[in-house]
């Protein structure tokens, strides 16, 4: 008996209805497969909402990222409920260096935007703090490169929340960055955003671009792991510090320079005006080291801070050896311009190269390979 082609359509249809899961079956915990079988492609991008309290002496940083990931479940292809089912599986990145157990972990959206072809998309928010080492040696003109370490060993966590694991085994989805420009973050740049004007703002810090490295690594257990490096690079503002401790320090040091105003002869008047300056000296140091954490090694400040701490005290001695022997009282006219000159050299001997290696991390990362530039852009 002869079959019309619309009887052979209505059959077909009916078998694909007949493989839809139940919305409230608990297989959609699973994780879907591509049409040949393999591991799905879940594509990502990043979006930089906030960055602040970039902390320097407790080297960490409040950072409000967004994930973004797109993906293809065939088990939602036709699909016609109004709602997602309850226990869809969805992938989620951990983020390695986080701070403490503040980070909050959560979804901005988990919808289907292709019903035809079953194509979900997910954001998630990670709103904490994370760490940031810092190398401090040219502090304060210095950069810095803000990581985020994110990694995935087929981690999932279903739309409601409820259930939430990783492969003990292989992989389930293979992660890239997005390659459909209408997922993308921008036109200009499909990978990464910032999300408004507010988001390009940091404290004290001057957002320089980002670069990003995806690894792949297959462990020894045999189970299957990705590691994503998001690096932001960025340089400090040195406004605050020039203004606050070297502008001070260098008053302090022309006021020292005063004392050979006095004659020679008033060696009390003399070390008691030196020794309130060391004193005062000592006091800036103790407040730069509020702001800094404990390192093994001086910063560019803390240079000029000892630099400043020497000459008040070479001055003091000096003082005192024109003052006990009276033949060197000719140097006691040389001495202020001796030692202003010296300080000033010495000065530029250790901003001059902080400053040129800031320049050349800036120069470099622009030449980087990978680097970018953020964009400005509304959400998508």
């Amino acid at each position: 008996q002869a079959v019309s082609v619309r009887e052979i359509m209505a059959t077909e249809e009916m078998k694909s209805l007949d493989n839809v899961l139940p919305i409230d079956s608990v297989e959609w915990v699973h994780p879907p497969t591509a049409n040949d079988g393999k591991p799905v492609d879940v594509d990502f991008r990043i979006g930089v909402e906030r960055i602040s309290d970039m902390n320097t002496a407790q080297v960490s940083a409040n950072i409000r990222i967004a994930i973004t990931f797109y993906w293809t479940d065939p088990r939602l292809a036709g699909w016609t409920e109004k709602k997602l089912p309850a226990k869809l599986w969805g992938p989620i990145f951990v983020l390695n260096n986080q701070l403490g157990n503040d980070m909050s972990v959560f979804d901005e959206v988990f919808a289907l935007v292709d019903t035809k072809k079953g194509r979900i998309k997910r954001g998630v928010v990670y709103l904490g703090k994370v760490s940031n080492p810092m190398d401090l040696t040219n502090f304060p003109y210095d950069s810095d490169t803000l990581d985020i370490l994110l990694h995935t060993t087929s981690h999932f966590k279903c739309f409601d929340g409820s259930e939430q694991n990783m492969l003990a085994d292989g992989r389930a989805y293979n992660i890239r960055p997005v390659v459909n420009p209408a997922e993308g973050a921008s036109k200009t740049d499909p990978f990464c955003r910032l999300e408004d004007e507010l988001s390009s703002k940091v404290p004290e810090w001057t957002l320089l671009g980002y670069t990003y490295h995806v690894e792949s690594v297959k462990q020894v257990t045999g189970v299957e792991s990705d590691n994503l490096i998001f690096r932001i690079l960025m340089s400090r503002k040195t406004g605050y510090y020039a203004w606050k401790t070297l502008f001070p320090l260098y008053l302090i040091t022309t006021l020292n320079l005063l004392v050979f105003a006095f004659d020679s002869s008033a060696l009390e008047a003399r070390i008691n005006h030196s020794t309130v300056l060391v004193l005062t000296s000592f006091a800036t140091l103790f407040v730069i080291n509020g702001e800094l954490p404990k390192v093994d090694y001086l910063t560019s400040i803390d240079k000029v801070v000892i630099i400043t701490l020497v000459l008040n005290v070479v001055s003091a001695l000096e003082s005192v050896l024109v003052y006990k022997f009276n033949a060197l009282e000719v140097i006691d006219a040389y001495s202020m311009w001796t030692l202003a000159i010296l300080y000033v050299a010495a000065n530029i001997g250790v901003i001059a190269p902080a400053i040129k290696k800031r320049e050349r991390f800036v120069q470099n990362v622009k030449e980087t390979p990978n680097f970018n530039t953020f964009m400005i852009t509304a959400a998508q």
